[in-house]
């Protein structure tokens, strides 16, 4: 299989993913918790689909990164894609903080 037709592949997984939609908005509650845990909040959708998928602006990945030590799980990322002004990132199920970031605006 050449490289184009894996990359293809791989497009029509998060083209599912974004079709389906099923992306939850973080609301003021959430805003909240973020900012009273990590002392910065980052504007971001969630879904957890075969990992855990964050789309945020561009803008705000380096906040997401830095205050959330999201850089310390850059190995689990399958994918991160940069389009027009947003990031979409997706951790795989590895990512322990990635699945404590949604545990914790899901109050889990």
């Amino acid at each position: 299989m050449s490289r184009a037709s894996m990359m293809l592949e791989e497009l029509n997984i998060v083209k599912e993913v974004l079709e389906d939609n099923k992306f939850k908005k973080i609301n003021p509650a959430h805003k909240e918790i973020l900012a009273g845990t990590f002392n910065k909040y980052v504007d971001f959708e969630y879904l957890e689909d075969g990992g855990y998928w964050f789309i945020m602006y561009e803008f705000d990945f380096a906040n997401f990164e830095y205050y959330m030590g999201m850089e310390y799980e850059r190995e689990h990322i399958l994918y991160k894609i940069n389009l027009g002004c947003s990031i979409l990132v997706c951790y795989s199920y590895d990512s322990e903080r990635a699945g404590e970031l949604i545990e914790l605006v899901e109050g889990k």
